[in-house]
């Protein structure tokens, strides 16, 4: 009974290290990322010190786990809505299914153990995740790597010739056919799925971070810490520079689904701006940095936060009206 006992422990373990639901209540670390399931029915929320959370749609904590820190984290896009990918810097790579709890699949890659991004494709089959390797090196370079994620094996990899420095974002194209790398050198490389061609690639100027756009047409980039600017992606022809000098700083930003609006969080405000004119729709301004923003499926909720403290919540009417609640916590 001894040893079946201790191999019970390893099992817990190794399959993801789950905690009981806590009060959301208790002392936090900062909000490092934050995601809202398929469905909207789930918001992960990662927070420095390794902790993920998962809270339900009234912001009641659901589930708890240790996944080590720090974290990047996706949510399926379907069929398997429950399970989440969650990387972290030491190379451990998971797929949990929050529902249950339990490890669905486990990679453990301490090769190149800096972990930066993690990426579903769009129809569950891969994920491709961002590495940096010398990390010791003045300029760590970047390395890209697409798993299957039904058996964890590795399908194909970039090494860091293309990256200079590690790969911060991934971004898939809505269909699939494309992927967007880039980092904080400023370099942004579309490559095909298999990442045995580049379709496009250029270098922004700034720190790169480039995500899709819902209609897979558009790319947005940061190109200094107060500017955004989109790109058509046929083209790769820069379309508008998005400026907006009363902000201090931008940390994130976010496609509002189905639209051509921008979240974009700030040292002291989340703005929402269309990405097409550049025109500023609204500004909230908050108490506290803004690093990580999530938008629920339906584009009428947006997620951010970033002190050591639950999220908030922007309840977005169709007329853009936010209102900026303080969600209270679960007892």
């Amino acid at each position: 009974m001894k040893k079946l006992r201790l191999l019970v422990c390893f099992a817990v373990l190794l399959l993801g290290l789950v905690s009981p639901a806590r009060s959301t209540s208790q002392e936090m670390s900062d909000i490092r990322d934050l995601d809202w399931s398929t469905d909207g029915s789930r918001l992960a929320v990662g927070y420095q010190d390794g902790t993920l959370n998962i809270l339900n749609a009234s912001f009641q904590l659901v589930r708890t786990f240790d996944v080590g820190e720090p974290m990047s984290f996706d949510w399926s896009p379907g069929p398997h809505i429950s399970w989440l990918a969650v990387a972290n810097r030491n190379g451990e790579i998971r797929v949990i299914d929050v529902d249950t709890g339990q490890a669905i699949l486990q990679i453990e890659d301490f090769y190149d153990f800096r972990i930066f991004s993690i990426a579903w494709s769009p129809d569950e089959s891969r994920l491709a995740t961002g590495h940096a390797v010398g990390s010791l090196l003045p300029n760590p370079g970047g390395v890209i790597k697409v798993w299957n994620s039904s058996t964890g094996q590795l399908e194909t990899s970039y090494g860091h010739y293309k990256h200079g420095h590690g790969v911060h974002v991934l971004s898939w194209s809505p269909d699939g056919i494309f992927l967007a790398s880039s980092s904080q050198d400023g370099w942004v490389i579309i490559w095909n799925s298999s990442l045995d061609e580049i379709a496009h690639h250029f270098n922004t100027g700034g720190s790169g971070l480039a995500k899709w756009s819902p209609d897979g047409t558009k790319l947005v980039t940061f190109t200094d810490i107060l500017t955004l600017q989109t790109w058509n992606t046929t083209t790769l022809e820069p379309e508008v520079v998005l400026h907006d000098m009363s902000v201090s700083g931008i940390y994130e930003y976010e496609w509002r689904p189905g639209t051509s609006e921008l979240a974009i969080a700030t040292g002291n405000a989340v703005v929402l701006m269309d990405a097409i004119t550049g025109q500023e729709i609204s500004v909230t301004p908050t108490d506290a940095r803004v690093v990580a923003l999530a938008w629920t499926p339906d584009g009428r909720r947006l997620a951010y936060g970033g002190s050591g403290r639950l999220p908030d919540i922007l309840d977005l009417s169709p007329q853009h009206s936010p209102t900026a609640p303080t969600p209270q916590p679960s007892e």
